[in-house]
């Protein structure tokens, strides 16, 4: 998904992701992964979309120790509503 060159897709995509994952929560460990690939590429723009989206229906994505460091890098970019997200998130980490 994240290869795809129209963003539009990208995050249509995202959101139906996110709303598997509301219906079915053990998806996330199998996707999980396959999100995480960005660690090794410059695509960490359409990453934080995609977090972003998925997150929208499923709020619990960001209780993923390791996804959630990662996002925290890109606090600068994140809307609004999302860096909200993540300080509650953070919040109940600590």
């Amino acid at each position: 998904m994240q290869e795809l060159r129209k963003k539009q897709l990208v995050f249509a995509s995202s959101e139906a992701i996110g709303k598997l994952f509301y219906k079915q929560p053990s998806l996330v460990e199998i996707v999980l992964p396959a999100l995480m690939i960005n660690e090794t590429r410059d695509r960490h723009d359409i990453f934080v979309h995609v977090v972003e989206r998925i997150s929208r229906e499923f709020p619990q994505l960001l209780n993923e120790n390791k996804l959630f460091v990662k996002l925290v890098a890109f606090i600068n970019v994140l809307t609004g509503s999302m860096r909200g997200a993540v300080f509650k998130t953070l919040d109940r980490f600590i």
